[in-house]
């Protein structure tokens, strides 16, 4: 009997033997052959898990669609202070620099991608958050770092924590500046730009109540 890959099975045999063979014949195969068999049978079950054919997504996006959520995660509200930027970096110094940083956050995020995919296929689970791709990379490392595994979930929960928290404030602060500008202009008044903070405040929080 064959499986897969041309590899025989000696742990079970039909009627007719081995690849053709009489049954008093292979009996004389080596019993270790036994065991290598299914130490790569089981081998390869391992290698061949595809984390992504696990995957149950609720809201699947198409290839066009995920290019319009990276834009729009990469190009933020920094994008429209790139003119000032510039403007005191150089030419020079801002191409340059413009591009390494790109090319920088370009392989970190293909590096932490398939970090997380080479993870799951290990542990056999679609999926890994980020503060579970980090703990299972230093359970995977060196001992001497493997300790850190039970307060890195912990660190990386907090950087995602403050790096939310700065992208709302930049947000709020960006609205409320160009609110505040219209208002003025409009009004002939100088109001303080914390209170359209205040103003749209509210709104946001039920959008975020509500689920939208």
């Amino acid at each position: 009997m064959t499986v897969d890959k041309g590899h025989t099975n000696t742990g079970f045999v039909g009627d007719e033997g081995i690849n053709g063979k009489k049954l008093s014949q292979a009996k004389t195969i080596d019993p270790n052959m036994y065991t290598l068999e299914i130490q790569e049978k089981k081998a390869g079950l391992e290698t061949d898990y595809d984390p992504y054919q696990h995957r149950h997504v609720e809201h699947p996006t198409t290839s066009n669609e995920t290019l319009i959520h990276l834009l729009k995660g990469s190009l933020g509200t920094g994008i429209l202070a790139m003119p000032n930027a510039f403007h005191h970096a150089g030419w020079t110094v801002g191409v340059i620099g413009t591009v390494l940083i790109g090319l920088l956050c370009t392989y970190c995020i293909h590096l932490l991608v398939k970090v997380e995919y080479e993870l799951c296929k290990r542990k056999r689970v679609p999926s890994l958050n980020y503060p579970a791709v980090a703990q299972a990379a230093l359970l995977e490392g060196p001992n001497a770092l493997k300790p850190l595994s039970k307060i890195i979930i912990h660190i990386v929960n907090v950087f995602l924590l403050i790096y939310q928290l700065g992208t709302c404030c930049v947000y709020v602060v960006f609205v409320s500046s160009n609110i505040k500008a219209i208002a003025d202009y409009y009004t002939e008044t100088d109001t303080d730009v914390r209170l359209f903070m205040l103003i749209i405040l509210l709104p946001l929080i039920l959008i975020n109540g509500f689920g939208i």
